[in-house]
Parts: structure tokens; C-alpha cells; sequence
């Protein structure tokens, strides 16, 4: 645990490539990442657990620190506490393999849900609504372009009809897939489509998002294995000056009866994350052969070292793009691992979003400025 919370439930599992192949095909950048419905999936299960069977809700689930999938499965541990009757609270974290200390993924309640079944909804009253086709093969290039790489195995929506603030998406289950579908009330790669369909609600995005946030997750019936399922999302934030906006998605069947809601959804522009902000532009060495503040050159020969290290290079520039010298998600949390180790805190994400040891660099610099 990385707060001070006793746990009454320790539970650990094991995930990987290897276990779940079908989580290669969620890849942001060049790794591939335990997208956030599979955290919904295991807070809900363990949720029905906990209640006894009774009826459960996800509330306030977070994430925190990314979780890049490996070949070999990793140790992802949960933690649980009772905070009142019939609710908890949860972490989910990981121990690096270097026993330093452990990340947290997510945070989020449980509570006891008796909530009624919200009424059924017709297709064709949202349809009326969202006259604008958007197609499925559009969708998925437009993430293509943002760096979010969906593979055959979360290439769930069939079909895409929006407006402003609105969308209806047609999702189905791959095939391939169809034959675990029985082991969950609705499987986490419908969860992650449904979520997709998030951003038919708005205008063709220019910059990354991901969602990182949900208010609250209730599931009131069972997917019918091989059936079609609906996506009804609508904004309840709209997008603020950094682009981050929120939603509500309910679920429905093909008669149109409420199988879930997903309430609140953050969609969240990378830029807007802690420790992803635009830095200051990285200044090239002058020619009048001024030089660098001492700090910064030993920030710049430190990265230089690791990164050589974990991408195997001899020759390096300060401006190389990192994904043109060969690195993906699993170097960039090898890298931003030793950086943090070495006195330079990095995550994951600031090296994919950055990209250059001077931008990387600049960041730094600019962290400094702002705590002096």
C-alpha cells in the first residue's frame, strides 16, 4: 500500500502477454498498456465478492502511474479496506522487478448498489439525434494518427453515429473472443469500445487523450455472448481549455434495456497530466559557444548515459527522437525507472510525450524554476 490504509483483503494475480494475449492489441505509443476498463473489470469482480453477490457499483476509480504489459505475466496486488458498512476503498499496484517501491495504478470505492434498473432506451430516439455517420475504419485511423493503437482484438465498434455532445455506438465482441465472453457480466474489451465511442462525441481530436477517470460503474445484467451492444454516450463536462472533457455511457441491447453505465468518464489531454506539460522549447548549443547552466549539463549527461544504456546506442543527440532510436513504452519505464533512481524524476509518459533528451531536459529545468 502506498497510503496509510490497513487492508482487511489482500488479493494478488498475474498478467501479462502471455496470460491474456489479446491486451497486445492496446498499445499507446509503442507499448502495450492495461487499458483502464480492465481495472473497471477487476474492481467490479472483485466488488461481487466482497458484497456477498449483492449488488455492487465502482466509484471514483483513478489512475495513476501506467502498467506496461510484459511478455512474462508481472504481479498486479490488490488492496481493500472497509470504510463504512458496505463500502470500500481499493488500491491496485505492482512491485517493479528491482524491489524498489511499489507503483499505483488506480485507486477507487466499492459500495452496495441497490439502485433500480434505469428505463430502457430506443435506438432510433438517440439515432434521431446523432444524423452524422461517423465509420468505424475512420474511428480507429484517427487514434491510429494520436498514437493509441487499437489491434484486431478492440476493434469493437461496428459503426459510429454522432453530433456534438452525443454519440450512439454499435459494438460487438471479435470472434476470437467470444468464448471467454461468459466469464464476465460484460467483457473489459466491450468496457474499452464503449469508451472509445467517447470520442465520436466530439470533433476530429488533434491531440492524444486518454480516458483516466470513472465516476461510477454499475452493471445491472449480463452481455448475452455473440449479441450486439450500444454505446450511448453523452457529455455532462465539456472540454476545458486543455482540451479534457467527461461523460456518461450507457450500455444498452438491442431492445434497448440498460445493461451498464459507466457515469462520469474524465477524457484527459496528455498534455493536461501531471508531469506531462509543454516545456519550454530545448535551446541548441549557441554559436557564440555560450554555455549551459552546469545543473543542466548534468542533467543532459545523465539522460545521455541511460539512454544509451537502454536503447543500445553508441551515438546520441540531444534532439534524436526517441521512437527513431528504437524505444517503446517498456524502455520508457526502464528509463524513466533509472532517471528517477539517479535524482531526475520521470515517468513513463513525459518520455512519450517529449520525446528528446532536450526536451526531457528543458521539463526538468522548468520543474526546478517553478519549486525554487
Amino acid at each position: 500500500m502506498t497510503q496509510a490504509i490497513a487492508p482487511v483483503i489482500n488479493h494478488t494475480f498475474q498478467i501479462g502477454l502471455r496470460t491474456a494475449p489479446y491486451l497486445a492489441d492496446h498499445r499507446v505509443g509503442h507499448g502495450a498498456i492495461l487499458p483502464l476498463a480492465t481495472y473497471l473489470d477487476l474492481s467490479f469482480t472483485l466488488g461481487t465478492i466482497v458484497s456477498k453477490d449483492q449488488p455492487c457499483a465502482v466509484e471514483q476509480i483513478r489512475l495513476h502511474e501506467m502498467h506496461i504489459l510484459h511478455e512474462t505475466p508481472r504481479t498486479l496486488n490488490i488492496a481493500l479496506v472497509a470504510t463504512e458498512e458496505n463500502a470500500w476503498q481499493f488500491e491496485i499496484g505492482s512491485q517493479p522487478s528491482d524491489g524498489s517501491n511499489q507503483a499505483l495504478h488506480a485507486t477507487g470505492m466499492l459500495r452496495v448498489d441497490s439502485t433500480a434498473r434505469p428505463s430502457a432506451r430506443t435506438h432510433a430516439g438517440i439515432r434521431a439525434r446523432c444524423n452524422e455517420l461517423r465509420p468505424a475504419a475512420e474511428h480507429y485511423a484517427a487514434m491510429e494518427a494520436l498514437g493509441i493503437h487499437y489491434g484486431p482484438s478492440f476493434h469493437v465498434i461496428e459503426s459510429l453515429w454522432r453530433t456534438d455532445g452525443e454519440a450512439l455506438g454499435q459494438l460487438r465482441l471479435p470472434y476470437a473472443l467470444e468464448g471467454e465472453a461468459r466469464l464476465y457480466h460484460v467483457h473489459p474489451v466491450l468496457l474499452d469500445g464503449a469508451i472509445q465511442s467517447i470520442m465520436a462525441t466530439q470533433p476530429p481530436e488533434t491531440a492524444l487523450k486518454l480516458p483516466v477517470a470513472v465516476q461510477t460503474l454499475a452493471l445491472y445484467a449480463k452481455a448475452k455472448p455473440g449479441a450486439r451492444l450500444w454505446a450511448h454516450s453523452q457529455v455532462v463536462s465539456p472540454p476545458d481549455v486543455t482540451g479534457s472533457f467527461s461523460a456518461d455511457v450507457t450500455l444498452l441491447d438491442d431492445d434497448g434495456a440498460v445493461v451498464g453505465l459507466l457515469g462520469g468518464v474524465l477524457i484527459q489531454s496528455v498534455q493536461a497530466m501531471p508531469g506531462a506539460a509543454v516545456p519550454r522549447p530545448a535551446p541548441r548549443p549557441a554559436a557564440n559557444g555560450s554555455r549551459q547552466d552546469a545543473s543542466t549539463v548534468h542533467v543532459e549527461a545523465t539522460l545521455r548515459a541511460i539512454w544509451r544504456e537502454f536503447l543500445e546506442v553508441r551515438e546520441l543527440d540531444a534532439h534524436d527522437p526517441f521512437f527513431e532510436l528504437g524505444g517503446d513504452s517498456i524502455t520508457a519505464s526502464q528509463i524513466a525507472d533509472k532517471s528517477t533512481r539517479s535524482g531526475y524524476q520521470l515517468s513513463p509518459l513525459d518520455i512519450l510525450e517529449h520525446q528528446t533528451i532536450a526536451a526531457l531536459v528543458a521539463m526538468i529545468a522548468a520543474r526546478k524554476d517553478l519549486a525554487s
